[in-house]
C-alpha cells in the first residue's frame, strides 16, 4: 500500500518536474542557438530568459545569468537590455543587499527615460524601488514611489504589475498597523490577480493576503487562501515562496493553536531555509516568525537556540564568503602577477628578436653595399684594361699598318724610277694606306647620337667599312611600336662599340666570307645580332687580341643586357639583348 502511494504521488508530481526541466532545457537550447549563430541579440535573450526561469529558485544564478547577458544586450534597445537591469538588481534584492538593490533600481529607471521605456515597465520598477524603502523603513518615500506607480498604471490592463504593486501598497498599511487599509487593497490584489498570468504574481498576493488575513484573525480564510498557493510555490519549485508560505501559514496555525501542523512546517521550513543563503530576505523573514512563535509557545530554549544556531550559521556564511573573496583576490592577483610576467617576457623577447632583425639587416645592407662596391671596382678595373688593350691593339694597328706602308713608300720613291707605272704603285700604295687610316678614325670617333638614332649610325658605319672582295655583309633593321629615337643615349654608345669590335675581329681573325648584322626593337627589347660562315677566334692566342669578349660582356653588363654566343664548326653568332625601360 505504501508503494502505491509513493508511486501515485510520484505519478502526480513528475508531470510538474518535467515542464520544469522542460522550460530550463528550452532556455538552454535557446541560448545555443544563439551562440551558434553568433547573434548578440539572441544571446543576450536567452541569458534574460534564463535569468528569468531562475528568480525565486536561484538569486546567485539570475545574478550570473543576467551579468552574463548584459556582456551581449545593446545599450541603445530597451530590450532585452533594460529586462537584464531590472533581473539584476532584483537578485540583489533577493540576496539581502538592499542598498545595492536600491541603486542598481535607479540606474534602470535612468535608462528606462533614456530609452523610452513603457510606462507599465517603469511602474513595475517605481513598485520594487518603494518595496526596498518599505524594507529600509523609510514608509513615505515607499509611498511616492507607489503613487507614481499607480498613476502610470491609471487606465491600462497591466493586471501583473497592478497585482504586484497593489500587493506591496496593502504590506506597506499592514507594517505601519493600518489592516484595515492592508486587508482593503490586498482584496484589490487578490481581483486582479484573477486576471493575471503572472503564476509569480498570483502567488505573491495569495501569500501576502494569507498574513494580512491572519493579523486580522481570519485564520481560516487565511489558510485557505495559503494552501493552493503552497502546492502550486512547490510544484513550480521556488523555495522563497515556500519559505515565505510556511511563515505565513505558522502564524495561523498558531492563532489556531495547532500544534502538529506548527511542527509538520516547521520541519519543512528549517529544510527549505538550509538550502537557501543565510543573508536571503525570506530566509530571514522565517526564521524572525518562527523566533516569535517559540518564544509565545514558551519553547524559550528551542527559540534561543535556533536563534544561536541561525546567528552562527550568518557568521559562519558570512566568514566562508569573505574567505572565498579573499582567495579570489589572491587567485585574481597571483593570475595579475603570472600575466604581467608573461607579458615582461614577451616584451624582452620582441625586443631581443627586434634587435637581432635589426643587426641582420644592418649586416645585410653592408654586405650588400660592399659587395656592389667590389662589383663596381671590377667593372671599372675591367673597362679600364679594356680601354688599354684597346689602345695598344689600336697602335699595333698603326704601328704594323700605316707606318710601315708609310715606310714602305718612302723607300719606293726614293729608289724606283719617275715612270707612270711607278706612279699607279705608289698611288695604290697611299690609298691603301688612306683606307686603314679611314678604318682607324671610326673605330676611334665616337658617333654622335643627339642628332642621329642607333640604327642610322651602324647602317652608316656598314655602309663605309672598307670590305675585301671576297667579304659580303649584309644589314637590316626593325623596329615595331618603339622609334629609334627612344633608345637611350648610353645603350646606342654600348651597342655601337660591341658591334665595332665583333665586326672587327670578324675581319681580321675569322675568315669569314659571308657577314649578317640585325638589328631590331620590339616590345622593350632592343636586339644586335651578328653571325658568319667564318672559324672559331675566340679561343687561344686569338683571345688575349682587342677587348675580347670579357670586356664585351662588361660592356653589356653596364646597360642591362644579355651577351651570348653560339659557335660551331663553320658558323659563329653572337646575340646582344637588352630590356629598355621606356
Amino acid at each position: 500500500m505504501k508503494t502505491l502511494f509513493v508511486l501515485l504521488g510520484m505519478f502526480v508530481i513528475y508531470p510538474c518536474l518535467y515542464a520544469q526541466d522542460a522550460e530550463l532545457q528550452a532556455c538552454r537550447e535557446e541560448l545555443a542557438r544563439g551562440m551558434s549563430q553568433k547573434n548578440r541579440d539572441s544571446i543576450a535573450a536567452a541569458y534574460c530568459h534564463l535569468g528569468e526561469y531562475y528568480a525565486y529558485r536561484q538569486a546567485d544564478s539570475t545574478r550570473y545569468y543576467c551579468e552574463q547577458g548584459l556582456k551581449y544586450a545593446a545599450t541603445d534597445k530597451a530590450e532585452p537590455y533594460l529586462y537584464l537591469l531590472n533581473n539584476l538588481a532584483d537578485a540583489y534584492f533577493s540576496s539581502g543587499q538592499l542598498d545595492e538593490s536600491l541603486k542598481r533600481f535607479r540606474f534602470v529607471l535612468e535608462e528606462a527615460g533614456r530609452l523610452h521605456w513603457d510606462e507599465v515597465e517603469i511602474a513595475s520598477v517605481l513598485s520594487s524601488v518603494g518595496v526596498i524603502y518599505r524594507r529600509k523603513e523609510m514608509p513615505d518615500s515607499a509611498l511616492v514611489c507607489y503613487n507614481r506607480a499607480l498613476a502610470l498604471l491609471d487606465n491600462r490592463e497591466a493586471y501583473d504589475e497592478r497585482t504586484q504593486l497593489l500587493t506591496s501598497i496593502a504590506i506597506l498599511y499592514t507594517n505601519t498597523a493600518r489592516l484595515k487599509e492592508g486587508e482593503y487593497y490586498i482584496r484589490k490584489a487578490l481581483e486582479a490577480s484573477e486576471k493575471s498570468d503572472d503564476m509569480d504574481m498570483v502567488m505573491y498576493a495569495a501569500a501576502t493576503a494569507g498574513s494580512i488575513f491572519t493579523l486580522r484573525e481570519n485564520y481560516a480564510e487565511a489558510a485557505q487562501l495559503l494552501y493552493p498557493v503552497l502546492a502550486k510555490a512547490r510544484e513550480q519549485q521556488k523555495p522563497r515562496f515556500v519559505l515565505k508560505i510556511i511563515a505565513y501559514l505558522l502564524s495561523a496555525y498558531y492563532r489556531l493553536d495547532n500544534r502538529d501542523s506548527i511542527n509538520h512546517y516547521m520541519a519543512e521550513g528549517d529544510k527549505v531555509a538550509a538550502g537557501l543563503p543565510a543573508t536571503n530576505a525570506e530566509v530571514q523573514g522565517y526564521h524572525e516568525s518562527l523566533c516569535d512563535i517559540l518564544t509565545k509557545m514558551g519553547r524559550y530554549g528551542e527559540s534561543l537556540h535556533k536563534a544561536e544556531v541561525e546567528t552562527e550559521l550568518s557568521e559562519l556564511s558570512i566568514k566562508y564568503e569573505n574567505q572565498e573573496k579573499e582567495l579570489e583576490i589572491a587567485r585574481l592577483t597571483q593570475q595579475h602577477l603570472e600575466q604581467k610576467a608573461k607579458t615582461m617576457q614577451w616584451s624582452v623577447a620582441a625586443v631581443v628578436a627586434f634587435s637581432a632583425f635589426l643587426l641582420l639587416a644592418a649586416y645585410y645592407v653592408f654586405r650588400r653595399k660592399r659587395i656592389r662596391k667590389e662589383e663596381e671596382l671590377k667593372l671599372a678595373q675591367s673597362y679600364i684594361d679594356g680601354l688599354e688593350r684597346e689602345r695598344t691593339r689600336l697602335a699595333k694597328d698603326l704601328h704594323d699598318g700605316v707606318c710601315n706602308d708609310l715606310l714602305g713608300i718612302g723607300m719606293n720613291m726614293q729608289y724606283m724610277q719617275p715612270t707612270d707605272e711607278s706612279k699607279r704603285e705608289i698611288l695604290a700604295l697611299l690609298e691603301q694606306v688612306r683606307s686603314d687610316v679611314r678604318c682607324i678614325s671610326h673605330e676611334l670617333m665616337p658617333p654622335k647620337f643627339q642628332v642621329t638614332t642607333l640604327a642610322e649610325t651602324v647602317e652608316a658605319y656598314v655602309e663605309g667599312l672598307a670590305l675585301p672582295a671576297s667579304v659580303q655583309l649584309a644589314f637590316s633593321k626593325e623596329n615595331e611600336e618603339i622609334q629609334w629615337s627612344q633608345v637611350p643615349e648610353e645603350v646606342s654608345y654600348e651597342v655601337y662599340r660591341i658591334m665595332q669590335e665583333l665586326l672587327s675581329n670578324i675581319l681580321k681573325h675569322s675568315g669569314a666570307t659571308e657577314i649578317d648584322v640585325t638589328l631590331t626593337l620590339k616590345r622593350k627589347l632592343l636586339t644586335l645580332q651578328i653571325s658568319n660562315n667564318g672559324k672559331n677566334y675566340c679561343g687561344g692566342e686569338v683571345r688575349g687580341k682587342g677587348i675580347g669578349l670579357t670586356t664585351i660582356q662588361e660592356r653589356a653588363k653596364a646597360v642591362g643586357g644579355l651577351f651570348t654566343t653560339d659557335i660551331q664548326d663553320g658558323s659563329q653568332k653572337f646575340r646582344l639583348e637588352i630590356s629598355l625601360s621606356i
